[in-house]
This record gives C-alpha cells, structure tokens and sequence, in this order.
C-alpha cells in the first residue's frame, strides 16, 4: 500500500471516528491518568485543576476522576513508574467510559530518558490495559504541555522533539485519540509560573481543549487540524542568542504543499492577507527573527512537524519573502539552502544576501526565480536622483550577466516601503509554484523541484518602463538584450510586470461583486480614460478577462472568483496607441487587506 493511500485510508478512519463521536452520547466517567500536573501541582483551590475544571464543562452526570500523583513517569523502569500506585488501580476499577493518559513529561528527565527505548512498549500495554476493561472505554493520549524550557532537568527539547512523536506514533497505531495539549499551551508562558506545572489558568485551557475533543464540539478541530499557531524560540550558540519562529497551519488541509518563509518577520503568521494566501496555496506560514541565524530553519520545521501533526513541513518546499534586510534573509535562505526554495521576493533591498563574486552562491542562485521590487523614492536605491547610479547599473547587470533568473520591478513615486508589491510577487510566487513544484507534495520525502530554463522566460526592458507600455520580448528573439534585460518568469508574469512598472497611468482598474450574479464580479475602470481609447481590454495576468468598446468600459466575469488574481486593463488607442493601468490584486474575488486590529497592533 503507498503512502498515499495510508493516507487516505487514515483520513477516512478518522473521518468515520469524528462522525461517531458527534452522534454517540459524551462519556460520563472519565478517568485522567497523569503525572503533578493533571494533580493540580501549585493550585490551591482543588476545584481549579483540570481534571474538576473538565468535569464542570461536561456537565451535570458527568464524574472525572483525577487519577494523577506526582513526579510519575509512562517508563516502567522510571524513578516513580505510576504503574505501582493506588492511584493506577483505582483508575482501573473506576469503570471509566473515556481515559487520558496524560504522562511523559517526568520521563524527559535525563536519568529516566535513558530508557526511552521501552517507552512504546510501556504506553502501548497502558493502552491495552484500558481498552480492555469491562466497560470499554475510549482511551486518549494527551500530548503533554510545554516546559519553558527546563526544569528538574524537564526539557522541552526532549518533549517536542522526541516524545511527541513516539506517542503520536504509538497511539495511532493502537486506535487510541490524540489530544493535542502542546500546540494550544505553547507560547503562553504567562501560566506555567513555575516553567513546568501550569497555574488555574493554565489548566482551565487544559480543561476547554479536552472538552472540544470529548464532545466533538464546534470549535474542535477538524480532520487534518483546525488553524494552528506554533511558537518556539532557538538558541544560536554561535551568536549567542535566541531566536523566535513561529508557524500558522491552515485548518483542514490534510498534507501541505509548502511553506511561505519570512525570516526577518515573525508576524507574518498573524497577518490575515498572508493566511489568506496561504489557505489558498495549501501552505502554511513561517515568520521568523534569524537575520544570521539562517542555518537553524531546517531544525525548527523538523520541530513543528513531530509538534503539529504534518511530518511532512520537515521537508516541504519554501517560497521565501522579505522587505529590507528582510529581503537580504531571503536570498540568504535561497543560497543556504537552494534545493529547497522555490523563489524569491526581496522588496526595499537592492539584492543584497549573497557574494556575487562567489562561484558557489551564484551556482546556488542559478535555478532559483528571482524577483525585487523597489521604490523609485528609496534612497537605498537611488533612482530619481540618480539613475544613472541606479542599482540596477551596478548590480542587476552583472546578476544578469551570470544568467541568474533575476526580475527587476519599480514602484513609481514610492520610498523604502511595501506599497503594492504583492500584486506582481504573489502571482510571481503561484506561477513558480505551479512551474516548479506542481500538485506534489512533501509526504513521502523531500520533493526535487523543476528546472525553470531561462530561455522560457521572456526580457523586460527597463529603458521603456517609464511610460504607459513597457517592452517586453520573448527571450529566444532577443540576443544583447539578454545580460541587461531583466527576466520574467513566464508570460503571466511578464504582462503583469509590464501593468505594475506603468507610470503614473491616468485611469485606475476597479473591481466589485455583481449584485445581479452571485459568485461574479464587475470589472471596470475608473479615471480619465485616455481620448481616442476605442477598446479596453481586461486580464487577469495573461488571461483576457473580457473586452469592452463603450463607456462605462466595464466587463462581467466568474474568472476571479477563485484563486490569486491581479487584474488590470489595456487602453487601445485610434493609431495603435496603448495605456495598461497598474494591477489591482485580489483573492476569490476580495481585497486581503489586513484587518484593523493587526495595523494598529504594527
């Protein structure tokens, strides 16, 4: 049987499980199994650990038994294995309709972790041990809270890294639940006072995540995850510090594709436009702080996949962004680790991130599209005070000249900011994607990416790009241009680029839902339309969206109503004259615009 289809086989035990869950009645006894932290360590009110938290949510019938004792381990060869308590016993004679096993943590410690070796065998006896009793009951395997970091030699590393995984695996292949406690707590310090036992608080998130999972409530997550947020903070040995990454996984995306990385900004994964974009692609989102500190990424995605449930992000493929120094941490990415990234979008930095001089980077650069955007007002680049100095003469050149993929684009009248950049990068990145990595996907391993050769791409000339009607010229027709031109990926992006470097285009493109046809929209043009215009065309792209020879100039079209779109419109003037107005970028038909929450937060 291939990977795929044990994967389709899970998904629909699991899909079968959910269903049975929702339909059949909610336990009433339930026994936690545990270690001090599902006794309630450090909460003086007894009525606040999780286990009576739990039992008031379930509701009146319902009885939890906390079956939990201090400083005990799952190892059967551990300091204080709970398999010799009362409390162990007692939990077998409860008659328990549902159990939680909550145990492991005690076992990361150093003197117990020795005999890792047997922990497998320890949770699956539990486990049997349980599902066999009279009264069968759903047995679950909660994964344990996080540490911050460490304590009574308790290590978080050990516990995202090594544990989860072997219970994970273990319960998976013995039929029991699992009950995700790590991804809900981590991050939220604030209730761990001691680093290791969460306060009331702590256990009343406890108590909330167990309930969902119990009782198949609406907000439980559904099959393959509802959307998560991991966060984890390294430590850089050679430079001394920490450094923050966070991850954000869609909700019901069973295997991602890939991941969107910014390096030089973990609040990305906050950002509502970017989870739109990745719910869109199947990715998910990694924001980071690892300006110098690249080489840590591969052991942070390996963390999030034992964490979250998707072995696969350990190998998935990136698309890398940034802005400013943030853009010189792309390219960084990209060089470090080339079979790995699909493209690249630098904004606000003029290509910073490797040695042009150096063989070895511009080998690793050579199969990577690349694409920066830069105000025409930033001072880092100096174009409107200087372009004969522009970067592009000192730099974009000789990139070209070592026939690098490496595309070039101006925002006409904008500084050292972002702007509209993602109407041409985010159509960019979806055409490398669908170039380079397809419908494949990282599940069973690594993936190898596509070659994109340069002479499927087509040359832009920046000498006519201030206008209204940049150049543009297949790649196989062009010969001096070659090493000057800037490269675009595809068509696609080509007449997008051509749309986004017009200059200061006298109409605007609009774009707004038809109120007479639901799951249409209404493209139109705003502005002086230009005189002698005898026809406007619009796209999507290279798509021909519609055409329109009157005023209002407006089209009709179910094309956008899915998916990553730019749109734009082409003037046609008496003579043979043209006008492309800038791209106006949308998602499904919408605007992903950051809600008004995050900008204030910013």
């Amino acid at each position: 049987m291939t990977t795929r289809t044990h994967r389709i086989a899970a998904a629909l035990l699991l899909t079968t499980s959910l269903c049975f869950t929702a339909e059949a009645q909610t336990p009433k006894r339930i026994a936690c199994i545990g270690d001090s932290i599902t006794y309630g360590h450090g909460i003086r009110d007894r009525k606040m650990t999780y286990p009576a938290q739990l039992e008031r949510l379930m509701g009146e019938g319902c009885t939890v038994g906390n079956f939990g004792v201090s400083a005990r381990t799952l190892l059967k060869k551990g300091d204080h294995p709970i398999w010799r308590e009362k409390k162990f016993q007692q939990a077998l004679a409860f008659r328990p309709d549902a159990v939680l096993i909550k145990l492991g943590t005690n076992d990361t410690k150093p003197h117990n972790w020795k005999h890792k070796d047997e922990l497998a065998g320890d949770l699956k006896e539990m486990i049997g041990r349980f599902a066999k009793l009279p009264s069968k009951p759903t047995v679950y395997v909660c994964l344990p809270v996080p540490a911050f970091p460490e304590r009574w030699g308790i290590r978080d590393s050990v516990i995202r890294e090594e544990l989860i995984p072997i219970l994970r695996r273990v319960a998976t292949a013995e039929g029991a639940e699992v009950i995700d406690l790590y991804g809900p707590l981590s991050g939220k310090k604030q209730f761990f006072p001691d680093k290791v036992h969460p306060n009331a608080e702590g256990a009343g998130l406890m108590a909330k995540e167990i309930h969902r999972a119990l009782t198949g409530g609406a907000d439980r997550p559904a099959a393959g995850g509802g959307d998560r947020l991991i966060e984890l903070t390294l430590t850089d040995p050679k430079r001394k510090r920490t450094v923050p990454v966070k991850i954000w996984i869609p909700g019901g995306v069973e295997v991602l594709r890939g991941l969107i990385v910014q390096g030089l900004y973990d609040g990305l994964v906050k950002r509502t436009d970017y989870r739109q974009l990745a719910r869109t692609l199947r990715f998910g989102l990694v924001g980071a702080m690892m300006r110098k500190s690249e080489p840590l990424l591969p052991g942070a995605l390996k963390q999030f996949a034992a964490m979250s449930g998707h072995p696969e992000i350990e190998h998935c493929p990136w698309v890398t962004m940034g802005f400013s120094a943030g853009g010189g941490v792309a390219i960084k990415l990209a060089v470090t680790f080339p079979g790995r990234v699909i493209a690249v979008v630098s904004n606000g930095n003029p290509g910073a991130g490797f040695k042009i001089d150096d063989p070895a980077q511009v080998a690793a650069l050579r199969k990577i599209p690349v694409l920066t955007v830069n105000g025409s007002k930033d001072p880092f680049v100096d174009y409107d005070k200087a372009p004969e100095r522009y970067w592009h003469n000192a730099h974009h050149t000789r990139l070209r000249a070592r026939r690098l993929p490496w595309g070039l684009a101006m925002q006409w009248g904008r500084g050292h900011d972002y702007a509209n950049t993602n109407a041409l990068a985010w159509p960019f990145l979806v055409e490398a994607i669908r170039l380079r990595l397809g419908d494949r996907t990282a599940e069973a391993g690594p993936v190898k990416l596509r070659d994109v050769p340069e002479a499927a791409g087509l040359l832009g000339d920046i000498t006519t790009w201030e206008g209204h009607w940049a150049t543009v010229r297949p790649f196989s027709r062009a010969q001096a241009e070659r090493t000057t031109n800037t490269w675009l990926l595809n068509e696609h992006v080509a007449r997008l680029w051509r749309a986004f470097v017009s200059k200061s285009p006298p109409v605007r493109v609009t774009v707004a839902a038809d109120p007479k046809s639901p799951g249409r929209h209404v493209v139109s043009l705003e502005g002086q339309v230009p005189a002698g215009t005898r026809k406007v065309a619009f796209y999507s792209g290279a798509t021909l969206l519609g055409e329109s020879e009157a005023a209002p100039y407006e089209v009709r079209t179910a094309e956008i109503a899915r998916g990553v779109h730019s749109v734009f419109a082409v003037c046609l003037i008496e003579g043979g004259g043209r006008v492309v107005t800038n791209p106006l970028l949308r998602i499904g038909g919408e605007d992903p615009k950051r809600d008004a929450a995050e900008k204030a937060a910013k």
